[in-house]
């Protein structure tokens, strides 16, 4: 009979708790949409380039106390800042090749033949793991703003690393998705046509 009693005391309990938990029972927000994600991201790669001198002041949010190397948005409106400051000396890299975009949103260092001396390729590598730092927590920003909706840190990378592709001019170095339908999707664009049946998931290739 105890146990019984112990059971019962135990389900009303849980469903006591499952009552007056308000989160439990009201609705789930909508996913955050492909196009709207976009819109986000393209804002960002705007301001990187550039071609637009702010961002929105929405566009981040705090990250938890207990997370690890925690940003504050000012912290991070400063990374996004700083990556501005260094589009220039980027893009330079990125049009001799020396650096080019993965397929996770990051730079990597590719032709290590092009430097004259050691310390030439410390300070490419020095740049390029700078960039790289400032983007992850600009992408660890736009996850949080809409992590309630499903966003997860995975996904911002790899949409940057789409739109980032779409963006390169004609010579860049780029890795394509190793995702299927994300290949898929690049090879119906213009770049993906031109590289045709040669070009495979994770590959690494120039933009035509």
């Amino acid at each position: 009979m105890r146990i019984g009693f112990l059971v019962v005391a135990v389900v009303l309990a849980i469903c006591a708790g499952c009552v007056s938990n308000p989160m439990a029972s009201g609705p789930k927000p909508s996913p955050l949409h492909a196009n709207e994600l976009q819109q986000k991201i393209d804002l960002v790669l705007d301001y990187e380039s550039g071609r637009s001198d702010t961002l929105p002041a929405d566009l981040f949010v705090l990250a938890p106390a207990s997370e690890k190397g925690t940003d504050d948005i000012e912290e991070i409106k400063a990374m996004a800042a700083d990556m501005k400051a260094r589009h220039t000396e980027i893009e330079a890299l990125r049009a001799k090749q020396i650096l080019g975009e993965d397929h996770r949103g990051y730079l990597a260092l590719r032709n290590d033949d092009s430097f004259e001396n050691a310390a030439e390729k410390n300070a490419a590598q020095k740049t390029m793991s700078t960039q790289n730092e400032c983007r992850k927590a600009v992408y660890r920003g736009i996850a949080r703003a809409s992590e309630e909706k499903g966003l997860t840190l995975t996904r911002v990378e790899r949409m940057f690393a789409a739109r980032r592709m779409a963006r390169s001019q004609s010579g860049a170095l780029v890795q394509l998705p190793s995702n299927d339908d994300e290949f898929a999707a690049f090879q119906q664009t213009p770049a993906g046509q031109k590289l045709g049946a040669a070009a495979r998931p994770g590959d690494w290739v120039v933009i035509p």
